[in-house]
């Protein structure tokens, strides 16, 4: 599968999936203020913690990264899915 970018740059896949709600057009910058937003933000990471789905597609776990962060992103994803779990590998 090309996805037209490498999973294992963690640069880019932050470019892709800001880890902000409150990614916004530039004309509309000023609304993302973090003295705005940060309560929005913290509630709506409490709510995503609390997430969970039938299916969860995992593709290239090891691009999640290495030590205990890597370990905790993929304990987290894989821990969502309430029947499937899938984990695609480019190798």
């Amino acid at each position: 599968m090309d996805l037209g970018w490498r999973t294992s740059d963690r640069s880019r896949w932050h470019e892709l999936f800001d880890s902000s709600t409150f990614h916004l057009p530039e004309h509309l910058t000023a609304k993302a203020d973090p003295t705005v937003i940060t309560g929005d933000e913290q509630h709506f990471a409490a709510i995503a913690e609390t997430l969970e789905f039938d299916l969860v597609v995992l593709i290239d776990p090891q691009a999640f990264g290495e030590g205990t962060e890597g370990a905790v992103d993929r304990y987290v994803a894989m821990t969502r899915a309430t029947q499937q779990l899938v984990i695609l590998t480019s190798r």
